[in-house]
């Protein structure tokens, strides 16, 4: 069946049955919702957080290494797991955004071994760091995100980072950029509203007034 059972386990393995027997058990845990959700129960941070276990323990088996698709399937999930606990401790409990960035870490690192550069995960993690006032990390991020994908709401996260470092100038020119490649009517409303939010901590009340008032233009016509 497969070459690992050939031989002897070592100590990183198991035998055939041990194998399959944990990953029916990762298999059974089933995700939720959580955006339709008021808070994360302790009960469902426990299920992500067995899901992470076996999801690290069978990863950490020789056996994993041998199992092709099977392995994707494990990375993908055990990534969704920690993405899922990220939002957990980042949506719903302040206290532990240090823990949220930790899960976003993992999902972000296991993404990539399966060749899925999630950038949402980033964008979390950026906007967890804005939360923890460690904006050199959330500019990172950012940095990051522009790297692979120049939207819109990529160069307003930034925009968000530089207001947060308190360089004005570079913000309002990452929402001037976002405004211009804005493609919708809700795009544009946000480029509009962040650009006249600067331009009030400036006070450059003139401009502000006329970007908060395009905003609102904006909003009628996507029908808010």
């Amino acid at each position: 069946m497969f070459g690992w059972l050939k031989s002897k386990p070592s100590e990183s393995d198991v035998s055939e049955i041990e194998f399959f027997q944990i990953l029916a058990e990762f298999e059974s845990i089933r995700f939720v919702d959580l955006e339709h959700m008021e808070k994360c129960s302790s009960e469902q941070i426990l299920g992500l957080s067995k899901k992470i276990e076996l999801g690290e323990r069978l990863l950490g088996l020789n056996s994993a290494k041998d199992i092709g698709y099977q392995r994707l399937f494990i990375v993908g999930h055990t990534a969704i797991a920690f993405e899922m606990r990220g939002n957990c401790y980042a949506w719903y409990e302040p206290k532990k955004i240090d823990l949220a960035i930790h899960d976003y870490s993992r999902a972000f690192a296991l993404r990539n071994e399966s060749g899925d550069k999630n950038l949402a995960i980033l964008e979390s993690r950026c906007r967890c760091y804005l939360a923890l006032y460690q904006f050199n990390k959330a500019l990172i991020d950012a940095n990051e995100i522009i790297q692979c994908a120049k939207e819109s709401q990529s160069y307003l996260l930034r925009s968000h980072c530089y207001i947060a470092l308190g360089d004005h100038t570079k913000a309002i020119a990452d929402a001037n950029y976002a405004l211009e490649i804005a493609d919708s009517y809700t795009e544009r409303k946000r480029a509009y509203q962040a650009r006249g939010e600067i331009y009030q901590m400036m006070e450059n009340h003139e401009a502000a007034a006329h970007d908060f008032e395009q905003a609102r233009k904006q909003a009628e016509l996507r029908g808010y």
